[in-house]
């Protein structure tokens, strides 16, 4: 959808290279994209390498104030220990079945996209920003 939409997401998968340390295209992925999408599971929270990613993504907003994290809950994994209590804001998108709001129009509202009558499409006068899509576990 969000390619749909404009958006230049980084997927892994699609760009990592044989022979060439995770870590280090995980990193350069990261430092190229304006957003980081982190889907956030069990199988996440277990992965070092996920985890890497994670911090690295806190470091760039560790108050969560700025929206470069659009944290993705997809399962009942306990949230990041990371997360501010103090805020009163919710500060993950909850995309499991049961969830309330639609969390699908508060994703696409955090990377400033919405469904128009022929699908996805961009606001009016704003473009969508580079965005990661985080590392698969």
């Amino acid at each position: 959808m969000l390619k749909a939409g404009g958006a230049e997401v980084l997927i892994d998968r699609e760009r990592f290279e044989a022979g060439r340390a995770v870590v280090g295209q995980m990193d350069g992925l990261q430092d190229q994209a304006e957003r980081q999408l982190i889907c956030w599971s069990a199988d996440h929270a277990a992965s070092d390498p996920c985890r890497h990613e994670w911090r690295r993504a806190c470091a760039k907003d560790p108050r969560f104030q700025s929206g470069v994290i659009l944290l993705a809950r997809l399962d009942g994994a306990a949230l990041p220990a990371e997360l501010p209590a103090d805020l009163h804001q919710p500060l993950y998108i909850d995309l499991r079945e049961d969830s309330k709001p639609d969390p699908w129009q508060l994703l696409l509202r955090g990377c400033a996209a919405e469904f128009g009558t022929s699908g996805l499409a961009l606001r009016p006068g704003r473009g969508l920003p580079r965005l990661s899509r985080g590392s698969d576990p």
